[in-house]
This record gives C-alpha cells, sequence and structure tokens, in this order.
C-alpha cells in the first residue's frame, strides 16, 4: 500500500472523492494505492494541490520532485569544506572561449 496516497484518500473520506477533486480515475486512484502503476507527475501535483500540501508532489514521486527534506542526509558542518554546487562545476562561457 502507498501510505501517501492512503494519507490523501483519507483527507478526501474515499477513493472516487480523491479521484474527482484531482481529475483522474477512481481506479487510477485504486492502482496508485496498491502500487500496481506509478504515479504520473502532474496527478502528484494535482494530489499536492488538493491537498493543500499535506500530501507532497515529492514524497509521491521522489524520483522527479526531489526527496524530501528527512531523506537528504545529514551532512555536518565541518569547517575548510564547502560543498560545491552544480553549476560551480560547469565552465563559464568565458573559459570555453579560450579554448583551441
Amino acid at each position: 500500500m502507498n501510505r501517501h496516497i492512503e494519507k490523501a484518500i483519507r483527507i478526501y473520506g474515499s477513493q472516487s472523492a480523491l479521484a474527482a477533486a484531482i481529475g483522474f480515475s477512481q481506479v487510477a486512484v485504486s492502482n496508485w494505492l496498491r502500487n500496481k502503476k506509478r504515479i504520473r507527475a502532474e496527478a502528484a501535483v494535482a494530489i499536492q494541490r488538493a491537498t493543500n500540501g499535506k500530501v507532497s508532489c515529492r514524497e509521491l514521486r521522489p524520483d522527479i520532485f526531489g526527496p524530501t527534506e528527512d531523506e537528504i542526509p545529514y551532512l555536518p558542518d565541518t569547517p575548510g569544506i564547502e560543498l560545491a554546487s552544480p553549476m560551480a562545476s560547469s565552465p563559464s562561457a568565458s573559459d570555453r572561449s579560450d579554448r583551441p
């Protein structure tokens, strides 16, 4: 059972009510609940909106929207070590222009 879909169903009272609120079929909600089908990205966003964020798209599809904060590993502060940002590793336009 998908506990996040289960929570959304509890908020709405039934699979049918959740389905109507997000514009998907009750069969789709049932399939997500039983992990028979993956939740589409647009359905995850619709569920987040319909539940006012009580069920987030990050919880439903962390592979698309990123992990939730409690899933990010703790990195202790280490003096003298800075984490590189993704942009820091890519060459800037000026770096590329002087290449042969």
